[in-house]
């Protein structure tokens, strides 16, 4: 343990516990670490989830009020250590409103998305080209595009520092052009969707081989393919993949997988496509061949944990489907690193999940999806003793719930957790007001597809003094004259406030100027959320580990 001194006025903290301290610091604040030590900007750098804060999104509309309003962006550009910029869903070329401001902060930038966008291949080569600095680069092109007409073949410059890349295009010749631009290539993220077998071989494999020295990491994303696409991967000499995420997959399979995992020994993420249940003799020939992992998403039935387990005793994200077996048996677990479970079953009680947690004591983020569970109550007592969870997401569960008490609220509560989402639960009046007195410091609450009582509304705006994001999204009745006045009065700590309502006239209610005026310095919007879209789920990015 490092004492501190007077040259050391702060101890040494590990970069994961800083991490935990950092995210919750406002973004102004976080600039102001950022250039506190060089430690703290490599720690801030590293982590992908400190680094969104920094990033800018832009949408078509906020492009068009760039376009008129000349002096917004520099507004903008004053409150962000600027990092990375995402378009999402433009159909203007960028650099025709904005060309000054690329000019000027371009070579700073380390990470450009394209989300959906209409946009030309010409122009994302400007963009790149005046980006040189570049390290993460997404583009993931509109429907409506016309890029593959014009996609060229080479390029005249490149990116040294480009080591996350990726694509969901329609012309599988981007690939070859990355190529040539990213020598230091990482990361390869790919969207195959529809491709035949032949354009991926003559497109994908190259680039793979191309850049085998310093690829680490692969997700693939195809829906139509051919298993000796994953044969001829495997097969690359030189290539040493640490992670692999097989996504949308019609068939995976089992002798192909088996050979690439021979193959590939020192993988330590493992990701393939809940929809697909692996056989229990894949699972074992995973741990056998696999000594490192440290994140595993599969779904399966009737499998060996016991075995599975006594394997990975390194594991620290776990996201497990488990159908609708009768026999999973988690009792076995011997993950005491574990930090993320994500559990999809019916019978998770009947998985002895209290012996699970006893295991691995320290899981910070839990999330139970479709689970037939006999009261919540239950639940919560199997999950009471987490003292470590940070984040708790509870979805999809059945109408036999029973009433949980505030009661023994003393007892069970979990003091670190700041995150709670709640998606499509029928909960018996009380519940919700019970959850919060177990977690008296929860920052974000999130209310999907619930039915709200007054005294709900009351519970969380009143008892959580740190409460500083209150998402409603698609609640079924409209919200009580009642539980609007509690929004007022106690609503004051709120940084923002998320709506997402269907009626018109609704809407109208809760943009009301009084409304709005109750709550001074509080952002209210309307959101068009989706489910899932929530920011707070398991992510699907290996850099998020």
């Amino acid at each position: 343990m490092v004492v501190p001194t007077a040259e050391n006025s702060l101890p040494e903290l590990p970069a994961e516990v800083l991490v935990h301290i950092f995210r919750h610091l406002p973004a102004s604040d976080l600039c102001t670490t950022r250039v506190t030590c060089l430690r703290w900007n490599a720690v801030i750098r590293d982590s992908a989830m400190l680094m969104k804060r920094f990033e800018l999104f832009i949408s078509q509309r906020l492009l068009e009020r760039f376009g008129k309003e000349h002096g917004l962006l520099d507004q903008v550009l004053l409150f962000k250590s600027l990092g990375g910029v995402s378009f999402v869903r433009t159909t203007d070329n960028p650099l025709e409103v904005i060309g000054p401001f690329w000019d000027k902060f371009g070579a700073t930038l380390q990470k450009v998305r394209f989300k959906e966008c209409t946009i030309s291949a010409q122009t994302v080569l400007q963009v790149l080209r005046k980006t040189p600095n570049l390290k993460s680069f997404s583009l993931d092109e509109s429907s409506s595009n016309t890029m593959a007409y014009h996609t060229p073949t080479w390029a005249s410059f490149r990116l040294d520092r480009l080591e996350k890349l990726d694509l969901h295009v329609q012309d599988d010749r981007f690939l070859n052009l990355f190529g040539q631009l990213a020598p230091s290539l990482r990361v390869l993220k790919f969207d195959g969707k529809w491709k035949v077998r032949d354009q991926l071989f003559q497109t994908l494999l190259p680039l793979i081989r191309s850049r085998k020295d310093s690829l680490k990491k692969l997700t693939l994303r195809l829906i139509q393919t051919s298993p000796e696409l994953l044969d001829e991967i495997g097969l690359i000499k030189g290539l040493q993949l640490t992670a692999i995420s097989l996504q949308n997959w019609e068939i995976i399979d089992d002798r192909t997988l088996a050979r690439f995992l021979r193959r590939q020994r020192n993988l330590e993420q493992f990701k393939c496509n809940h929809e697909t249940y692996l056989e229990p003799s894949m699972l074992e020939r995973l741990t056998d061949t696999q000594s490192k992992l440290r994140c595993v998403q599969i779904g399966t039935r009737n499998a060996d944990l016991p075995r599975f387990f006594r394997n990975t005793r390194h594991l620290e994200h776990l996201k497990l489907s488990l159908g609708d077996s009768q026999i999973i048996d988690l009792s076995y677990n011997r993950s005491p690193k574990l930090k993320t479970l994500h559990l999809t079953g019916y019978n998770i009680l009947k998985a002895r999940l209290a012996l699970f947690f006893q295991q691995s004591p320290n899981v910070q983020r839990l999330t139970l999806e479709y689970c037939r569970q006999p009261n919540i109550t239950e639940l919560v007592e199997t999950i009471g003793e987490l003292r470590s969870l940070e984040y708790l997401k509870l979805s999809n569960h059945s109408s036999k719930v029973g009433k949980l008490s505030a009661d023994d609220s003393t007892q069970n509560h979990w003091p670190r957790l700041t995150t709670l989402y709640l998606r499509s639960c029928e909960l018996a009046p009380g519940t919700i007001a019970a959850l919060v007195h177990r977690a008296p410091n929860l920052s974000t609450v999130i209310v999907e597809n619930v039915t709200l009582a007054d005294a709900d509304v009351l519970s969380i705006t009143k008892n959580l003094p740190r409460l500083r994001l209150l998402t409603l999204t698609h609640p079924r009745n409209d919200l009580s004259e009642t539980a609007l006045g509690y929004l007022k009065k106690y609503g004051r700590g709120l940084k923002r406030l998320e709506f997402s309502i269907a009626s018109g006239e609704i809407t109208e209610k809760y943009r009301d100027r009084e409304f709005a005026k109750a709550l001074p310095g509080v952002e209210i919007e309307m959101v068009p959320r989706l489910p899932g879209e929530d920011g707070l789920d398991w992510y699907d990015d290996f850099d998020e580990f």
